[in-house]
């Protein structure tokens, strides 16, 4: 068996559930978000971007975010559903975009990876499966090919440079916990988003043990320019997912580990980029 029927489906039917996934996060995100709009975004004191600027002098600042949170809502319910899946990633970015501005800054370390996201979903020039159109298996065509290639270099791009710009920022910060593997262990006694069963439970795990994930989440982010070479992709790929996976169970702040398993879902699309399959 090749390594490439590891993947199922067709590259458009995972295309559509990545669609599907990053319009439920969206919805998960904001409906996080709908109890703390106030503290949020509805400060006079924060700071704000320039579009946030000229908008808020034509509309009060409670209207602008109740607009912009509904808009994200319907934008992404549509995404979900696959209607006008172009003009709703674009109206979903608008809309976030204009939250962005009006927080003045990056709320979670997901969020860049998620807009690109959805800015390719606005710019991808390809039909996939939706709940009208039937499903089909047959193989895409080389031009369909070529745009999911294209999307695809730029997005392993982007995660990336961020994943080395993390990596860098622990070890040049003047956070020697990540040089002596004392990181995981600090982390998970004072950090207040450690959901409390999870704390109890690797309380009780050695310190090495402790070390050894540290330093290998440290790995995974300084060695992602590997990712140039082919047969680098799909061990790290795996291995990043199920360090996004467990930060999804141990951590408090779901959206953060949603949003970059929906961004490695979308690098399972390409699945001869991922898998070096010919």
């Amino acid at each position: 068996m090749r390594l490439k029927r590891a993947l199922p489906g067709m590259p458009l039917q995972r295309l559509a559930l990545v669609r599907v996934l990053l319009g439920l996060h969206l919805i998960l995100w904001t409906a996080v978000d709908i109890p703390h709009l106030v503290s949020l975004y509805g400060s006079p004191f924060f700071s704000h971007g320039r579009v946030a600027t000229v908008v808020l002098s034509l509309a009060s600042r409670d209207t602008v975010v109740a607009v912009a949170v509904t808009t994200l809502v319907l934008a992404s319910v549509a995404l979900v559903v696959g209607i006008g899946r172009r003009g709703g990633a674009l109206v979903a970015f608008a809309a976030d975009s204009m939250l962005l501005e009006l927080d003045g800054a990056v709320r979670s370390p997901e969020l860049p990876l998620v807009r690109l996201l959805l800015l390719v979903f606005v710019l991808l020039p390809v039909v996939e499966p939706c709940l009208w159109r039937p499903t089909t298996t047959t193989a895409p065509s080389a031009a369909t090919r070529r745009h999911l290639r294209g999307a695809s270099l730029v997005v392993w791009a982007a995660l990336a440079v961020g994943m080395v710009t993390a990596g860098i920022s622990k070890l040049v910060g003047g956070d020697d916990a990540w040089l002596s593997g004392d990181a995981v262990g600090v982390l998970i006694e004072q950090s207040a988003w450690v959901r409390p069963g999870a704390r109890d439970l690797l309380m009780t795990w050695p310190a090495p043990l402790l070390a050894v994930l540290g330093y290998g989440a440290l790995f995974l982010e300084v060695g992602a320019p590997a990712l140039v070479l082919q047969w680098a992709r799909w061990p790290w790929w795996i291995a990043s997912s199920c360090m996004h996976l467990c930060a999804l169970v141990l951590f408090s702040i779901p959206q953060v580990s949603m949003g970059l398993l929906v961004v490695h879902l979308f690098l399972a699309v390409d699945d001869e980029l991922l898998l070096g399959s010919r």
